[in-house]
């Protein structure tokens, strides 16, 4: 009894050490910078359908409710997430999402001891929803905002536009930092996924309504941050569902356009998503893709999910290329990561960043 009441203190003391080594690690990134310490870490998290019963899928590799809640609150506080992206709250009905999400902010409530707001977006051809979670105990003061019921661009100019069958989501807060107060721009966007490619007359396995839905996300964003002002931070994060060297990647990033791929525009798309292009056809992307950057600088692997032995950075956050140095540290390094492992909580990792001005 003895013995196994030394264990238990020693693993508990060990567990706040880690706590404790994970809030140092978060400081001692920024203790060189100027700039003090970070004003907002924020992260994004694909759900894995949160809230669907096992017994509704064909795989049985959901966790049962209860585990995968307390897994992902796990995330959350190993991440040390301020503001969470969410993507696929499962719901048939609104009111079945928001209680599924509401029972995650609960878990994480009991481990943070915080309160917490959460948000939710539309489904006007799904049951699978984005949403956001922030903290009520801060400065922060959200606004929130559903993009639903607005038509794609189109790749091919005939034809009927396609609709977001989940809507994209956006959440524009207000910090103040060493430099002042700026306003930040999350926008919350779940591309669609390869899933049933077979059903897709391009052949893509639906890598064009991808490039379509990238396009809009690109061209939002920017619409967004224009009424914003001038000091205004974009950020884009969320589940593109398809790699960095996609077409759908490249042009949510803006380093390309639909109109590239159309006749006479110089790319084109092989069966396999990868792209094409005569030389010259790329240009300086407006929003640079912060775990994809990282990979190449550090050479360490940051993906975020794995299918069938291949590992890929699907779920990516990108930041205004010319607000990229509010993410790096005091010694120019990237403050970016993933945290959490393929089977418990979601399929996908966590990735989270933090900006510092």
């Amino acid at each position: 009894m003895i013995k196994h009441l030394r264990l238990v203190l020693l693993t508990h003391r060990a567990f706040l050490i880690f706590l404790t080594s994970l809030t140092l690690h978060a400081s001692e990134l920024w203790a060189d910078s100027p700039r003090g310490d970070p004003e907002l870490r924020f992260c994004s998290q694909n759900l894995q359908r949160l809230g669907e019963k096992r017994s509704e899928r064909k795989s049985a590799r959901q966790q049962a409710p209860a585990a995968k809640l307390e897994a992902l609150a796990t995330r959350f506080v190993e991440a040390q997430c301020e503001i969470i992206a969410v993507q696929e709250i499962f719901g048939e009905r609104r009111a079945d999402a928001e209680h599924q999400l509401g029972e995650l902010v609960r878990v994480l409530t009991k481990r943070t001891g915080r309160g917490y707001l959460f948000y939710l977006g539309s489904a006007p051809f799904d049951v699978i929803r984005n949403g956001f979670i922030v903290p009520k105990d801060t400065h922060i003061q959200p606004r929130f905002t559903d993009y639903q019921e607005l038509d794609l661009p189109r790749l091919e100019r005939r034809g009927a536009a396609r609709s977001w069958s989940r809507s994209p989501v956006s959440l524009t807060v207000k910090l103040k930092g060493e430099s002042g107060e700026r306003s930040v721009f999350l926008l919350n966007y779940h591309l669609k996924s390869k899933s049933h490619g077979f059903k897709d007359p391009t052949r893509t396995e639906f890598e064009v309504t991808r490039m379509e839905q990238a396009a809009w996300v690109h061209q939002l964003a920017l619409n967004e941050l224009s009424k914003l002002g001038g000091r205004a931070i974009g950020i884009l994060l969320g589940d593109r569902n398809s790699d960095s060297g996609s077409a759908s990647a490249q042009i949510i990033a803006g380093e390309l356009t639909l109109t590239d791929f159309r006749d006479g525009g110089g790319c084109r798309l092989e069966r396999s998503a990868r792209v094409e292009c005569n030389q010259g056809s790329a240009r300086s992307s407006s929003f640079v893709p912060l775990l994809s950057l990282s990979e190449r600088e550090t050479g360490r692997e940051l993906s975020t999910y794995a299918y069938r032995g291949s590992r890929q950075i699907l779920d990516e956050i990108l930041i205004e290329r010319e607000e990229l140095s509010l993410s790096r540290d005091g010694a120019g390094r990237l403050a970016v990561g993933v945290v959490g492992d393929f089977k418990d909580g979601s399929d996908h990792l966590l990735a989270w960043t933090e900006l510092n001005w």
